[in-house]
């Protein structure tokens, strides 16, 4: 059996996170959006769309200027 409980929220809160998960768009015209992981509000990485068959592949963008460990974080 599984146990069910209370949702619980993981980390630290959403104000205080240099890491997260974002979208944009990716053309004036209300086309599809880029997934993006954001390092302190700007786009570092744009994710490819998973279909569950591939890999998840990350693309590093231009604006990644830091580099981040686990130590520093």
């Amino acid at each position: 059996m599984i146990k069910v409980g209370e949702p619980r929220a993981l980390g630290r809160p959403a104000a205080e996170a240099r890491l997260r998960f974002g979208t944009e768009l990716h053309e004036l015209s209300g086309g599809p959006r880029r997934r993006l992981l954001m390092v302190d509000d700007e786009p570092a990485f744009e994710l490819s769309f998973y279909c569950g068959t591939c890999p998840l592949p990350f693309r590093r963008l231009e604006t990644a200027q830091q580099k981040l460990s686990l130590e520093s974080m």
